[in-house]
């Protein structure tokens, strides 16, 4: 039961991702409030498909531990930094305008905020752990 809706979420999740991400190139945007929220679910998104592919290789499935899902989070946290820089840097180059959308200074900000994800991340892991274990009982 709990191997299903784990593929079942990473699929809802990766799904949403591609619809947001849809929009996004299309929308004409010159901060980082759009962008930040699809790197985000980038991230998540790919948090689930580990959490799912986990469950696969499991003979008898149990949630898993505390520490794994602080490192899965602090990961996906790190990483939405540099996949926010690529996105900007994507759109940048796919939107040529005389005047970019995003300046050096936005994708600067983004990399400097990593740690900050960073624990973001490890507390969205820690959370979901909770949530795990809380279901499995």
């Amino acid at each position: 039961m709990a191997r299903f809706r784990f593929d079942a979420l990473s699929r809802l999740a990766w799904i949403l991702t591609g619809l947001l991400g849809a929009a996004w190139i299309g929308f004409e945007d010159r901060g980082l409030a759009a962008v930040t929220p699809l790197a985000w679910m980038i991230s998540i998104s790919a948090l689930l498909t580990a959490r799912a592919r986990r469950s696969r290789r499991e003979p008898i499935l149990r949630p898993a531990d505390l520490r794994w899902w602080l490192l899965a989070g602090a990961a996906a946290g790190a990483l939405a930094g540099p996949i926010e820089a690529l996105l900007i840097l994507l759109k940048v180059g796919l939107h040529a305008h005389p005047v970019p959308d995003f300046a050096t200074a936005d994708v600067v900000a983004v990399l400097g905020r990593i740690p900050i994800w960073t624990a973001a991340g490890a507390l969205l892991g820690a959370s979901a752990a909770l949530i795990e274990r809380a279901a499995g009982e």
